[in-house]
């Protein structure tokens, strides 16, 4: 697991390092998004650039804080799939700012993010009243949701936002694991990225997407998975 882990995160340096300017443009509407989340007194953002694909509503939550979390989720969604396109050589290194807001030119896209997410945080609401540890479970079961339903879109088939959670569930089974390590392995970056104030999230969010893409590809073309 250890060398597969090493690969994936690999491949997402080889193609962030010679493109940084492209995915710094990438990024940059959420960084602004972030940046005027911190003027605003919301720390939730930081959480939600890093969770995977779903935003956080909280209660008690001023409606100017909601709406930015909704469109962090929105922004930073958009950004993983276009990650997973790039990572598939379905599009080119160019255009970063325009293609950071993709899912606001896709109706499909747009809905199925914010209905799958809201499904998500239902449930894993719900598996956390349990403990912490069901909750995380689930998240780390449900993460691939997104990718699954824009992969039907893409090809012309109609898919129920459940069943794309249903689908992530049956996908992540004996690969929770693998895909928290990933995730637990890029702990210093973030710790990096808050003590500069997110200057490091021009590199360290694209590194982070390109990896999980890289992490949904193997899965989906891991013949033990078919």
């Amino acid at each position: 697991m250890n060398s597969t882990r090493r690969q994936l995160k690999q491949h997402a340096r080889n193609m962030l390092n010679p493109n940084f300017g492209f995915f710094a443009a990438l990024i940059f509407p959420s960084f602004i998004l972030a940046f005027l989340s911190s003027i605003n007194g919301n720390i939730v953002f930081k959480r939600v650039m890093y969770s995977n694909t779903s935003f956080s509503v909280w209660m008690g939550s001023d409606s100017v804080s909601t709406l930015i979390d909704i469109i962090g989720y929105l922004l930073i969604t958009s950004v993983a799939l276009v990650c997973l396109d790039l990572v598939r050589g379905k599009r080119s290194c160019e255009h970063g700012i325009e293609q950071s807001t993709t899912i606001f030119h896709n109706g499909n896209y747009f809905m199925g993010a914010l209905i799958i997410g809201f499904l998500r945080i239902m449930w894993q609401f719900f598996w956390s009243l349990l403990l912490i540890f069901p909750g995380i479970i689930k998240q780390l079961a449900y993460s691939q949701a997104i990718y699954i339903y824009k992969d039907a879109v893409d090809s012309g088939h109609r898919m129920k936002y459940w069943d794309a959670i249903t689908k992530s569930r049956h996908l992540m089974n004996g690969h929770k694991w693998e895909l928290f390590v990933i995730q637990l392995s890029f702990l210093g970056w973030f710790i990096i990225s808050v003590l500069t104030f997110s200057i490091a999230d021009f590199w360290v969010q694209p590194y982070y997407r390109l990896t999980l893409a890289n992490f949904y590809q193997k899965l989906i073309t891991d013949p033990d998975n078919k």
